[in-house]
């Protein structure tokens, strides 16, 4: 059923007051009025307190919003909330209290090869469950590196031949972190939220090499057993702003 204008009012108003809430809570003010939110707001930003507040994009929408809750306050049938503001404010103040984790998101059953398997055993693997990456685990389930699509690209740069046969060891010039051509490999420890990789992909220059899977461990080490594993643009997903 179609929301009225009154509805979508109270609702803003009601997201705002736990945004304001939220934002005091975060700053240390508890005071409640509307001069201390906006305080606050730019204290946390300029402080870098939250990584949902710190980010330019949300720090200027939440500035929006208050300037918007402020005309409410005043009059208001001056102006109505549209659903897509109420639905990214929603969004944010949700990504501000409970912070979804990497690891909460990321694919535990993770599908891999081994170095003594072939590539055309890690290939067929890849085929039947629709993958572009396998990571390499030893029999630890620490990650060795990662066996991808461009793989065999890689090697046939360096080597005039090449065999299905071969086993994925013998790839590991260009399977190793680090070693790939265009590709890059994150690590993340278990408890990094979304919104923290989300910071960290921002910053990379766009010389660097395109950032494709984040592996999961307990703390983000390679020595580490893998835990999961998490596609980037999956991830970026769940952080994706709702329009």
């Amino acid at each position: 059923c179609r929301v009225s204008d009154q509805e979508r009012i109270e609702q803003f108003l009601t997201l705002f007051k736990e945004l304001e809430s939220e934002v005091l809570k975060i700053n240390g003010d508890c005071s409640d009025d509307y001069v201390n939110f906006s305080r606050a707001l730019n204290n946390v930003y300029h402080l870098k307190k939250n990584e949902i507040l710190s980010d330019y994009e949300n720090y200027s929408f939440f500035k929006t919003c208050a300037e918007v809750r402020n005309l409410l306050s005043h009059q208001n049938d001056v102006c109505v909330p549209t659903q897509g503001l109420i639905n990214q404010l929603s969004f944010l103040l949700k990504e501000i209290v409970s912070p979804l984790s990497i690891y909460e998101v990321c694919t535990k059953n993770v599908v891999f090869t081994t170095s003594e398997q072939t590539v055309r055993e890690a290939m067929e693997r890849m085929e039947k469950q629709g993958l572009s990456h396998l990571p390499i685990l030893d029999k630890d389930h620490r990650v060795k590196g990662v066996f991808s699509r461009s793989s065999i690209f890689d090697y046939l740069l360096k080597h005039d031949s090449f065999s299905l046969s071969m086993k994925i060891q013998e790839l590991g010039e260009v399977t190793k972190l680090g070693q790939h051509q265009n590709e890059a490999f994150l690590l993340s420890s278990k408890n990094a939220k979304i919104s923290t990789l989300y910071t960290v992909l921002s910053k990379r220059e766009k010389t660097e090499k395109k950032a494709v899977l984040v592996l999961v461990t307990e703390h983000g080490r390679i020595e580490e057993e893998l835990l999961g594993v998490a596609t980037i643009s999956d991830l970026l997903l769940h952080y994706q702003k709702i329009a």
